[in-house]
């Protein structure tokens, strides 16, 4: 046993590193797909390149072509490798997606994966996806609902006024904040 469960390894252990884990969390996770990569899924018609899946240090990716920088990208949280097909692949390796022009300001919103997750980008300004939400289908109405939400999130507008200082009868506004909600008056 290790400091991550149960594991087979050779005879040199540890000078040899060479090691399996046994357990849930091998099966689990969708590494025992990783054991025989990398793989060739096939080969994209538009650009006559090899589809790969490989797994790397961050975990397992696709690639297209085998030049010296390729375009790659990671599965998104619960796709398994064995899950993957050609054309999820395919659909992986165009991203970023155009959802479609935001309908107030006219500016294109995108559809990625980044280092954090799925998010939408708008004029910008980021938006993670919710774990409902897929990167590969979300719509225009559902994107333009959660960058909507995120702004009012932000503390960029007031969720209401409550009413007016007696005073010196500037407004009083309250917010959500990072630690809940709160009112505001001048600073």
């Amino acid at each position: 046993t290790g400091k991550f469960g149960a594991f087979l390894g050779c005879v040199n252990y540890p000078e040899c590193n060479h090691t399996k884990q046994l357990g849930e969390n091998a099966e689990g996770d969708g590494e025992q797909a990783g054991d025989d990569l990398p793989r060739m899924l096939g080969h994209d018609s538009i650009t006559a390149m090899d589809v790969w899946m490989k797994k790397g240090p961050y975990g397992i990716y696709v690639q297209l072509g085998e030049e010296k920088k390729p375009k790659r990208a990671s599965l998104p949280k619960g796709l398994t490798a064995d899950q993957v097909t050609l054309e999820k692949a395919l659909e992986l390796l165009s991203l970023p997606r155009e959802v479609g022009p935001h309908p107030e300001t006219g500016k294109m919103i995108l559809a990625n994966l980044g280092r954090y997750g799925p998010y939408l980008q708008h004029d910008g300004a980021y938006t993670s996806l919710t774990t409902e939400d897929d990167v590969l289908t979300v719509g225009m109405n559902r994107a333009v609902t959660l960058i909507a939400e995120n702004a009012k999130k932000k503390g960029n507008e007031p969720l209401r006024v409550i009413g007016k200082h007696p005073d010196d009868g500037e407004e009083i506004k309250l917010f959500s904040g990072r630690y809940g909600p709160y009112v505001k008056h001048n600073k």
